[in-house]
């Protein structure tokens, strides 16, 4: 299942097309570990990346949030998914795009 979700991560990050942040420095490392056969434990990948998005507080985009919390979705983790989501709408953002991303983690919440 965690290979599934990682994928995903993976498709998300080459979607944006940017330069990688480092939430999805940290994703892309377990993608490649888990593709090269090294199994990375999942759990660790979540925390490390859930910890970034800490540290990044409203720094973090709305598309750093969603893969996170799909990566405890995608192993059944859906109280600490909803907690990741809700933890980033309560961060204070100022400027137009924080209604958008407000919208969009809303969305995911709502999904």
């Amino acid at each position: 299942m965690i290979r599934v979700s990682i994928w995903l991560a993976g498709i998300a990050i080459a979607a944006r097309g940017s330069t990688p942040s480092t939430v999805d420095l940290i994703l892309r490392e377990c993608q490649t570990a888990n593709g090269t056969g090294r199994l990375v434990d999942g759990s660790n990948c979540r925390e490390r990346a859930r910890a970034e998005l800490d540290r990044l507080g409203a720094d973090a985009s709305a598309a750093e949030v969603e893969t996170v919390a799909s990566y405890y979705s995608a192993s059944a983790l859906t109280v600490q998914a909803r907690a990741v989501v809700e933890v980033a709408l309560a961060r204070p953002r100022a400027g137009e795009t924080s209604q958008l991303t407000r919208a969009r983690l809303l969305i995911a919440l709502a999904g």
